[in-house]
C-alpha cells in the first residue's frame, strides 16, 4: 500500500535538515528525492535548500579575484554545474596520473578550469594514503583509493598551477592598469607561488579585522558615526597595539633574512615577527577593512604606512608599524623629513618617497629582498627558497620593464617546470612582455614542453642493457661511503653525466669506474643525487627512511604509490616503494625485479 503524500512544505522542512558537508551525502539525498515523484521533485528543487550544500562544498570560484558574487541566481543549477566541472577535472586528473595522451595539454586544460575546481582538487589531496605514508600520530584505517599518493601529488601540482596562474594574471592586470589591483591582493598573491589560495588569505585578514574591531570597541575607540569625526590617530595606534597583542612585531637578528617574511600565509601565522613591508601589509589590510584609506609608503630603509584623514582640514597620518612598540605615529614635518634627509634624498625627490604608492614598487622591493635572502638564508627549506627565487624573477620580468632582462632564470629546475611553461609562463606572462622578450620566453617554453614530451616517451628496459643492473627503481638504500639513505628513482647502465662532473666527482678513481650502472636517487634531505652502483647498499632501517622521504620529497608521489616491507635471511628489514603508473611505464621491468628481490630470503 503506497504511503500517503505529505504537504509540499512538510517535505521542504524535512529536506532542510539534510546535513551539508563536503562529502555530498545531503545533496545526493536531495537529488535522489527529486527523481521519486513530481511532489518531491518540486520540494527538492527549491533553491534555498541547495545553498547550505553549495557553501559546504564550494569555497572558491573563478570570479572571486574580481569580487564577483558566486551565490546569485539559481543555486541548485550552479551546484549541478560545479559538480559537472568536478567530474571533468577528476577525469583529467586520472589521465595525468596514468599518462594518457599529451600530459602538458591535459594539465593545461585542467588548470584552465581555475578555482571552479580548486575545492574538488583539495578534497583529492586530503584523501587517505597508505598507512606507511601517513604522518606519525595521524594514522587511520580508512579505505585508501587506488593510486592515492600519485593522486595527492598531481592534484597538488594542479592547485599550485591554478594559484600561480591567478597571481600572474593579477600582476599582469596591475601592469596594464595600476589602479585595478589593491596593495593587499598584490602582496598576498606572492603566497600563490607556495600553493596558497588568495581567497583564504583574504579570509584570514577578515578574521583578524573582526578581532581588531572588537578590541578597538572594547578600548572605547569609535568606528561608527560620521567618519570625519573619527579619532584616526587613535585608531591607527589601536590597530598597532592590536597587532602586537596578536604577536606581530619586528624580526631581529638572523631571522630578518629568512624568506618566510615575503609570504603572507607565513607572516599571518607562524612568522609574525617579520619585516616592515609585511607588517605594513597587515596594517593596511586591517585599516582598509575598518573603513580607513591606508596605503604603503616606499620609504627608504623602512616601509611605513600612509593613512588619509577623512577630514579635508586635517593632516594625513604616517605610521611606523615596525617601530610602533616605541612610537607609531610620525610627524610629517619633523620625523619624516629627518629620515628622508638622513637617507640622502634630494629635495626634488622627497614627494616621491613620502607619497602613498601603488603596489608595483613594493612588489619589486620584495623581489629584491628575496634575491638577497637567497644567499643569506641558511635555515629555510631549499624548496621554499627555490619557489621564492622563482617568484622574484617572475615579478622582475613582468613588472620592472628593464631592457635586456634574462628570462632563462624563469625556467630553472623543478620537477614540473614544463607544466609551468604550458600554463602561466606561456599563456599569461609571455603575451604581457614586449618584443623580443615575449618571443624569447614563448620559444623557451615550447622547447621545454617538447623536451618533456620526448622524455615521457622514453622506456628503459633492464633486458636491453649490456650489463647487469643489480638494483631497481623503488629500492630503499644506504650510501656505502657517506651513510645517507634514500630511494632509487632511475638508473643508467653507465655514468651519463658530463665529463666535467665525472672529473669533479672522481668517478674514474672508483674501483669500478664509470662503466658501471649509476642510479638517480632522492636522499632523505630531498636532494637529487647520482650514485655509482658500488656505493649502493641495502638500508636496514627503511621505515624511518620512508617516513623522512615523505616529509622532505614533495614529488615522491610522481614516482611511487605504495611500499612493501620485508626481511632478509638474517632478519634484517628491507623495503621498496611500489612504482606509480607513470614509472611503471618508464621502467616496466623494475617492478618485477623489485618483487623478486623482496621475495629473496638468502
Amino acid at each position: 500500500m503506497p504511503l500517503p503524500s505529505l504537504p509540499l512544505d512538510i517535505y521542504a522542512s524535512i529536506f532542510r535538515h539534510l546535513p551539508a558537508s563536503t562529502n555530498d551525502d545531503g545533496s545526493m539525498s536531495l537529488a535522489r528525492c527529486s527523481q521519486a515523484n513530481s511532489l518531491l521533485r518540486e520540494a527538492a528543487y527549491h533553491p534555498a535548500l541547495w545553498e547550505p550544500h553549495y557553501r559546504a562544498r564550494y569555497k572558491h570560484y573563478s570570479g572571486f579575484v574580481d569580487g564577483e558574487d558566486d551565490l546569485s541566481g539559481d543555486i541548485r543549477s550552479k551546484y549541478i554545474a560545479r559538480r559537472l566541472k568536478d567530474r571533468t577535472a577528476l577525469q583529467l586528473l586520472e589521465n595525468i596520473i596514468h599518462c594518457v595522451g599529451d600530459r602538458c595539454t591535459t594539465m593545461k586544460e585542467l588548470v584552465s578550469l581555475s578555482f571552479d575546481v580548486w575545492d574538488a582538487l583539495q578534497l583529492e589531496r586530503k584523501k587517505p594514503l597508505p598507512k606507511i605514508f601517513q604522518p606519525s600520530g595521524e594514522e587511520t584505517d580508512a579505505l585508501v583509493a587506488p593510486h592515492a599518493l600519485p593522486r595527492q601529488y598531481w592534484a597538488g601540482v594542479a592547485c599550485d598551477l591554478i594559484a600561480k596562474s591567478a597571481a600572474t594574471l593579477l600582476w599582469r592586470r596591475l601592469k596594464e592598469d595600476p589602479a585595478s589591483v589593491s596593495f593587499e591582493d598584490a602582496m598576498s598573491a606572492l603566497s600563490c607561488f607556495c600553493g596558497q589560495s588568495l581567497l583564504e588569505i583574504r579570509e584570514t585578514f577578515s578574521d583578524l579585522t573582526l578581532r581588531c574591531r572588537i578590541k578597538l570597541q572594547a578600548d572605547g575607540i569609535r568606528l561608527d558615526g560620521n567618519e570625519e569625526e573619527w579619532d584616526v590617530v587613535r585608531i591607527c595606534i589601536g590597530v598597532c597595539d592590536f597587532m602586537r597583542s596578536e604577536g606581530f612585531g619586528p624580526a631581529e637578528g638572523a631571522d630578518f633574512r629568512i624568506v618566510h617574511h615575503h609570504f603572507a600565509h607565513f607572516y599571518l601565522t607562524s612568522h609574525k615577527k617579520t619585516l616592515p613591508l609585511a607588517l605594513v601589509h597587515v596594517f593596511v589590510a586591517i585599516c582598509n577593512r575598518l573603513g580607513l584609506q591606508a596605503y604603503p609608503v616606499d620609504f627608504p630603509f623602512r616601509v611605513i604606512a600612509h593613512v588619509s584623514h577623512p577630514s579635508p582640514t586635517a593632516d594625513d597620518i604616517y605610521v611606523d608599524v615596525y617601530g610602533s612598540d616605541t612610537r607609531a605615529i610620525l610627524d610629517v614635518r619633523t620625523d619624516v623629513m629627518t629620515r628622508v634627509m638622513a637617507a640622502g634624498i634630494p629635495p626634488d625627490k622627497v614627494s616621491t618617497h613620502i607619497a602613498p604608492r601603488r603596489p608595483t614598487p613594493l612588489l619589486l622591493r620584495s623581489a629584491r629582498n628575496i634575491t638577497s635572502s637567497e644567499f643569506e638564508d641558511l635555515e629555510s627549506p631549499r624548496l621554499l627558497i627555490r619557489d621564492a627565487c622563482h617568484v622574484s624573477k617572475c615579478l622582475a620580468t613582468l613588472l620592472s620593464g628593464q631592457p635586456g632582462m634574462d628570462l632563462s632564470g624563469l625556467l630553472l629546475g623543478t620537477d614540473t617546470i614544463h607544466f609551468d611553461c604550458a600554463t602561466y609562463l606561456s599563456g599569461i606572462m609571455a603575451p604581457a612582455l614586449q618584443a623580443p622578450h615575449n618571443r624569447h620566453l614563448a620559444l623557451m617554453c615550447d622547447n621545454r614542453i617538447r623536451a618533456a614530451r620526448d622524455a615521457e616517451g622514453v622506456v628503459t628496459m633492464r633486458t636491453s642493457s649490456d650489463r647487469e643492473i643489480k638494483y631497481f627503481v623503488g629500492m630503499i638504500f644506504r650510501h656505502v661511503r657517506y651513510g645517507y639513505t634514500g630511494v632509487i628513482t632511475g638508473w643508467s647502465s653507465t655514468c651519463e653525466s658530463p665529463e666535467s662532473w665525472i672529473h669533479q666527482m672522481g668517478v674514474d678513481h672508483l674501483p669500478r669506474g664509470r662503466n658501471q650502472p649509476f642510479y638517480h636517487v632522492f636522499d632523505i634531505y630531498g636532494q637529487q643525487r647520482y650514485v655509482a652502483e658500488e656505493n649502493i647498499a641495502v638500508d636496514h632501517k627503511p621505515l624511518t627512511t620512508i617516513q623522512t622521504l615523505v616529509e622532505n620529497v614533495p614529488s615522491l608521489g610522481m614516482y611511487f604509490e605504495d611500499a612493501e616491507i620485508g626481511e632478509d635471511a638474517d632478519g634484517n628489514e628491507k623495503a621498496r616503494l611500489v612504482l606509480s603508473p607513470e614509472y611503471q611505464k618508464k621502467y616496466p621491468e623494475d617492478g618485477q625485479a623489485g618483487n623478486a628481490w623482496m621475495a629473496e630470503t638468502d
